[in-house]
């Protein structure tokens, strides 16, 4: 069999990735940030709108989760 050898070599801790936000700024000059939702934020802004409107993947990807994409549209 052959020998196998384990080197433990510390590293350093998986640190999360910070939330990418996107500025847009509208015709009256106020400046609005997107930023993505987490897992749990999107769960609760599709209880918010409700479940016949959730099913709609139109109005979801479209309006509701834009800034999903960066504030774009695919």
């Amino acid at each position: 069999m052959a020998a196998v050898k384990v080197h433990d070599t510390p590293q350093e801790a998986a640190k999360p990735a910070a939330p990418t936000k996107e500025t847009v700024t509208d015709s009256k000059g106020r400046v609005i940030t997107l930023r993505e939702l987490d897992p749990l934020q999107q769960a609760r802004l599709v209880m918010a709108v409700g479940g016949d409107v959730a099913a709609n993947p139109t109005y979801m990807n479209g309006f509701a989760l834009l800034s999903r994409h960066g504030g774009k549209h695919r």
